[in-house]
Parts: structure tokens; C-alpha cells; sequence
């Protein structure tokens, strides 16, 4: 595939694509053209050239590099060559779970580790130097509901995403516990 095989323009729906994701990657705390970028990637399924995504967002090349390398480093894009091509062409993981897995397991397993060991720590400190049992109960509740969303976490990191419409399910069953 060349640069001028490539459609440039978003169609409406991958205009509204890009939005919801770029929306929803700035409220996790990300820059919105990392969801805007990897969006446009994942829709069009198929390699594109720096200056087509370029183009297609009105991105400004400085922008649209750091973007693609912070996408890199995440694991949900990757750069490839195309046959008879000398420049380089990215494409989004395409497996969508992978890419939640990646950023789950790289970003927010740290938080919750770190939080763990510290509230482990502060309860360890209370009990030591004699808190009164509701303090004690109270850094109890954090610590466990931490350490619970950690367990979680790690499994929803590591389940075969085969299995993610079953999962989803039971934990609907959960709600009405």
C-alpha cells in the first residue's frame, strides 16, 4: 500500500470514534490524541503513513511523533514496513484487550502496588504504636479494598480475552449480591 492509496479524510463515523475514545483516553489522564491517533489506526485496519494520520486529524508532525511514540510505548500501536515502501507505516494492536491489559498492567498495577505497600506499612505503624481499633479497622478497609482491586485487576490482566463476554456476564450476576 503508498501514502496516496490511503483515504485522508475521517468519514462522520470515525469523526465520533475519535471523539468518545479521545474523551475517554483524556479522563484516564492522557493526552486526547493518543485516543485520537490510536482510534483512527483501529478503525481503518490497516497500516497508514505518518502523514495520512497527519492529515486525517490535522495534527501537527511534532504532535502526531510524540503521539505515536507514546503509543509505542504502551503496546497499542506498533510501527511495520510495507513491500516496496521505504518509510514506515503504524498500525493499532488489534487485538482491543491486549491493548486495556497493557495499559492496566503498566500504569495502574504500579499505583495499586504502591498503595498496598504503603497502606501495609501504615497499618503495620498503627498496630505497633497502639491506635485505637477504629483507626486501625479504618486503614484495615482501605488496605483490603486495594488489595482486592489489585487481585482484580491482575486477573482481568491476565484472562485470555476470549473469555471477556463471560466474564462480563458473571460479574453482572455479582450486582445482585
Amino acid at each position: 500500500m503508498s501514502a496516496k492509496h490511503e483515504k485522508e479524510s475521517l468519514t462522520p463515523e470515525e469523526t465520533t470514534f475519535s471523539e468518545i475514545i479521545g474523551d475517554l483516553i483524556e479522563e484516564w489522564g492522557f493526552n486526547r490524541n493518543l485516543g485520537r491517533v490510536w482510534s483512527l489506526l483501529y478503525m481503518r485496519g490497516t497500516a497508514l503513513s505518518p502523514i495520512s494520520v497527519q492529515n486525517a486529524l490535522s495534527m501537527s508532525v511534532g504532535n502526531l511523533n510524540m503521539s505515536l511514540n507514546e503509543l509505542q510505548r504502551w503496546g497499542v500501536v506498533r510501527r511495520v514496513r510495507i513491500a516496496g515502501v521505504r518509510s514506515f507505516f503504524y498500525e493499532a494492536e488489534p487485538h482491543i484487550w491486549k491493548s486495556v491489559a497493557n495499559v492496566l498492567q503498566s500504569r495502574e498495577m504500579r499505583l495499586l502496588a504502591n498503595a498496598e505497600v504503603g497502606l501495609k506499612h501504615l497499618q503495620d505503624s498503627f498496630k505497633k504504636d497502639k491506635k485505637s481499633k477504629d483507626e486501625i479497622q479504618r486503614i484495615t478497609h482501605v488496605y483490603d479494598a486495594v488489595a482486592t482491586a489489585s487481585l482484580l485487576a491482575r486477573h482481568l490482566i491476565e484472562m485470555d480475552p476470549k473469555n471477556l463476554a463471560r466474564v462480563s456476564k458473571l460479574i453482572g450476576h455479582l450486582k445482585s449480591f
